[in-house]
């Protein structure tokens, strides 16, 4: 995932600085909401799930 933002070339380098951060931000929260959530299943009960079959 990319995220852009558009900044105007003559915006001061605190409006760069705070569009940076809040972007940075955004990336950090998306990151956590797409990670997909792995449910590892316990090796025992996959061994003991096998050799009931």
């Amino acid at each position: 995932m990319i995220f852009v933002c558009k900044i105007d070339a003559t915006a001061t380098p605190r409006a760069l600085k705070s569009t940076m951060e809040y972007v940075a931000r955004l990336c950090s929260l998306a990151r956590k909401d797409l990670a997909p959530e792995s449910e590892q299943e316990d090796p025992l009960n996959v061994l003991a799930s096998w050799l009931n079959d």
